[in-house]
């Protein structure tokens, strides 16, 4: 800068527009994320396991003003967040204890990571690669009610599905038979 400060510049959104785009699946994550919150009425996220750590590779927010405050390029602890447990669990299982972890998704968290937030996660498969990312609804916790949380539960296991199949994966057959 002028005053011989540094500033953050372009590069990094461009990296991540690279980074996003390498593995082509955000023509199916953006349309199907923007039907969940419409359908939900809460926030939908997509998340991808990176060494240690989850980060939010897509992300479409609710209408409501109060929301939790995920943001694309975001990153969580995977001991946390629900997101995080679904890319820590199936990212190490085994196809039999794989199947026996679909029998307990979605994975809920009520005011981990975040004591105001709380979140619900089902994983997401490739047929080549395995498991891919977790798709998660998420708000405030005063929100997530016992009867909301029975409400958003077939429609992200539905939601989970729908994105797997289109991705060639088999695992949720697998896991209603």
């Amino acid at each position: 800068m002028a005053d011989k400060r540094f500033a953050v510049g372009p590069t990094p959104m461009i990296l991540a527009s690279f980074y996003r785009r390498r593995f082509k699946i955000e023509a199916f994550v953006r349309p199907l994320l923007l039907s969940l919150v419409e359908q939900a009425g809460e926030s939908a996220s997509f998340f991808r396991k990176e060494g240690n750590d989850g980060i939010c590779l897509f992300r479409a927010d609710c209408r409501h003003l109060i929301r939790d405050q995920i943001r694309e390029g975001d990153v969580l602890s995977l001991d946390g967040h629900a997101a995080g447990q679904v890319l820590a669990r199936f990212s190490t299982a085994k196809p039999r204890t794989r199947t026996a972890l679909m029998a307990k998704i979605p994975f809920i968290s009520l005011g981990k990571g975040d004591s105001e937030t709380a979140a619900m996660a089902v994983p997401v498969f490739s047929g080549s690669e395995g498991l891919i990312g977790a798709l998660a609804v998420s708000g405030p916790l005063t929100r997530f009610t016992p009867e909301k949380l029975v409400s958003i539960r077939p429609l992200l296991l539905g939601f989970g599905e729908r994105l797997s199949i289109s991705l060639a994966s088999k695992q949720y057959a697998q896991a209603r038979s």
